[in-house]
């Protein structure tokens, strides 16, 4: 899922941003790129290597195909990933389908299984095992990615650096509880100014396999190595896979993305250099930021992602190519 059922989190959204193209017939490959491929590769690469994966996925399991949203008009899965521009893609999928002139506003619609299967978008786990196998062989599959810890950033800013009173009173009293000395009693009733390293520290304590929605394991949540995804999209290049995208879904290359969030197209960034994110993890001690190294490792690997630890940089390309988010 994108967000939890339990989170009321809402927001609002233009729709009309959306612009529907008539549906046409699409030749996949003639929209591929070279990092379409280098970035599957470096993915199934990765799957290979001993040792990776835990014994627990012999199967793809029912969180997995909770995560995997199912367009059967065109042939399409996409695994949605929270912090991930999930909300802006289950929109578009929503709008791709043909069965809606608008868009609820607000994120808790798209974020419920019944509604999205009004508008016929089921998750794959709403199908029998040979009707899982047949889409999982067939139908074209996109996952979606970003800099893990870019994304731990977020999960923090968005869940306990806003007035985001839910969390603030589901984690933010206890991480105070537990992780401050002295105090104050405003802090302990309201939960409501969580330090990042306070942050940082509960989930280095908690289990990785029970993470919340928005930190958890790219790998965990939608199973690259078994799925076996056509296309990896990034947060950091999402226009240009918004162009593969939107004609394997029925809409013109030239589809505006929606602006569900003002900042969906500022993760653009000098691939080189990097994204600077030392305002926050500057604040950690080394031994932490190993630890969430180690952690994130997979994701880091299965999708090419690097980290800077002199800069505090979070890189989006392969050690062998300093110019491509790949």
């Amino acid at each position: 899922m994108c967000a939890s059922d339990s989170d009321p989190s809402d927001g609002e959204y233009d729709t009309a941003a959306v612009r529907r193209a008539s549906a046409t017939t699409v030749n996949v490959k003639s929209y591929e790129t070279c990092s379409t491929k280098r970035r599957r590769d470096t993915m199934l690469d990765t799957c290979q290597q001993p040792g990776d994966i835990d014994a627990s996925f012999r199967n793809i399991t029912k969180v997995v195909l909770n995560n995997i949203f199912v367009d059967d008009k065109h042939g399409v899965m996409c695994c949605f990933i929270a912090k991930v521009a999930c909300s802006t893609w289950k929109y578009i999928m929503i709008n791709a389908t043909g069965r809606v002139n608008d868009v609820p506003r607000g994120r808790i619609a798209i974020h419920s299984r019944p509604y999205m299967r009004t508008v016929g978008l089921h998750v794959l786990s709403d199908y029998t095992p040979e009707e899982i196998e047949h889409r999982l062989k067939n139908y074209y599959k996109f996952m979606l990615v970003r800099h893990p810890f870019d994304r731990l950033s977020s999960a923090y800013r968005e869940k306990f650096g806003s007035e985001n009173h839910y969390y603030h009173k589901a984690l933010g009293k206890g991480i105070i509880k537990k992780y401050r000395k002295n105090a104050s009693k405003e802090s302990l009733e309201t939960g409501n100014d969580v330090t990042f390293r306070e942050f940082i520290q509960f989930v280095l304590d908690g289990k990785p396999p029970n993470y919340n929605d928005h930190w958890k394991r790219f790998y965990e949540v939608c199973d690259p190595c078994r799925v076996k995804y056509n296309h990896v999209g990034k947060l950091e290049t999402m226009s240009e896979d918004a162009r593969i995208m939107f004609p394997i879904l029925g809409l013109s290359p030239d589809t505006t993305l929606p602006e569900w969030n003002v900042n969906l197209h500022s993760h653009r960034y000098d691939i080189a250099r990097g994204k600077n994110l030392s305002y926050v993890f500057d604040g950690l001690p080394p031994e932490d930021v190993t630890r969430l190294m180690r952690i994130y490792d997979l994701d880091f690997r299965l999708f090419g992602y690097q980290w800077d630890r002199t800069t505090s940089a979070a890189k989006c390309h392969t050690e062998s190519d300093s110019e491509t988010c790949c």
